[in-house]
């Protein structure tokens, strides 16, 4: 598998991939597809805030995408990378390919940043056994928000 940042010519691949993530048991709330295109502009503008990975199998097909964002978390006592969306097509999970990026993110990581955080919806048990195996640990936190401007 190859892991690169995303480039011009990605968009299509990318909203179609999104579209399908947002409308499985892997999200909870509906997106929209406006925002998708934020934030794939945002990559490409190489915001410090965001980064967008595509991935492509050997033949160069795209397979999947994930979306990771930088943060100061003063209960981890430093800069945090979060997995904000890891998404494989269907016909490409069960094939090492979700360890592989996650393993990928940390090592790239690993030297300035002191965490990796992501976040999974119980109704994706398939995912939970993923993190929990490579080592994740929950975290006991009812997640909440408030919009401050319109997407």
């Amino acid at each position: 598998m190859t892991i690169r940042p995303f480039q011009d010519g990605d968009l299509a691949d990318y909203l179609r991939m999104a579209g399908v993530f947002y409308a499985s048991d892997a999200t909870i709330t509906q997106v929209d597809p406006k925002q998708f295109i934020r934030t794939y502009e945002k990559t490409l503008e190489q915001s410090p805030f965001v980064k967008g990975l595509m991935l492509l199998e050997e033949d160069g097909r795209p397979v999947g995408y994930c979306i990771v964002t930088y943060g100061w978390y003063n209960e981890f006592g430093g800069m945090v990378v979060t997995i904000e969306e890891l998404y494989l097509e269907e016909d490409c999970r069960s094939k090492g390919y979700g360890s592989q990026v996650l393993e990928w993110i940390r090592q790239e990581h690993r030297k300035d940043f002191i965490a990796l955080k992501l976040e999974v919806c119980r109704k994706n048990p398939r995912a939970m056994a993923l993190y929990e195996r490579l080592g994740y640990q929950p975290l006991d936190y009812l997640q909440m928000y408030l919009p401050l401007q319109e997407a």
